[in-house]
């Protein structure tokens, strides 16, 4: 169930959506939900029907690096909110997750490349695919690289992203008049999820780690 910010995220149509936000707001269960809605085709009743794909689809996941990027925040959210059966097979290049394939409800088989910023930009040209997750502010050329391969199925961008890097976001999302983009502020006291459950225990635990920032 998603907050209500999270719910204006995923009901937006336009071509790149942005979720600018701290920690422990949920931004990441925002794009990680998004790929299941996308790789598997199963969709929640509320969800636009323009904006879903009804065949299996291509997409990538670009993420800081492998250690953290990939490693601590998407491998767990994978196996948070993807069903083990909806997984066929996962990729591996030295160790590190690649590659995913996902059981689609048409019965076909969709398909995500699991990308780093570490990577030459050279490695993301070529590509065409129907959605791009940039989980953190990506580099500007490789966003580029990303959105010309959306081109072919007019794909669509989503970017959850604590913006204390990459300032031409700013630019392309928020000021450009001309780009289909649209973009929300979320924090961690947007979340109901946190803390023992209780209202208290939220505002409790939000507390704990706010009065230890400067």
């Amino acid at each position: 169930v998603p907050h209500a910010k999270q719910k204006q995220f995923h009901c937006a149509l336009n071509k790149i959506r942005a979720v600018f936000g701290g920690n422990r707001s949920g931004k990441s269960e925002m794009g990680a939900l998004e790929c299941k809605f996308h790789s598997t085709g199963k969709y929640p009743d509320w969800y636009p029907e323009r904006g879903r794909f009804n065949t299996p689809t291509r997409g990538r996941i670009v993420v800081t690096d492998y250690k953290k990027g990939a490693g601590e925040v998407l491998v767990p959210k994978i196996e948070q909110w993807f069903d083990p059966t909806d997984i066929i097979k996962i990729e591996k290049s030295m160790g590190n997750i690649s590659k995913v394939y996902i059981r689609h409800v048409s019965g076909g088989t969709s398909t995500f490349d699991v990308m780093t910023h570490e990577q030459d930009t050279m490695q993301f040209e070529g590509w065409s695919g129907h959605w791009v997750w940039f989980d953190e502010p990506p580099p500007r050329d490789k966003y580029i690289a990303c959105l010309r391969g959306t081109v072919d199925f007019d794909g669509r961008i989503f970017i959850t992203a604590t913006p204390i890097t990459e300032p031409w976001l700013y630019d392309e999302v928020v000021l450009n008049t001309e780009r289909d983009a649209w973009h929300l502020a979320v924090s961690i006291y947007d979340n109901p999820y946190l803390g023992d459950g209780t209202e208290e225990g939220r505002v409790r635990a939000i507390k704990e780690f706010e009065v230890s920032l400067t």
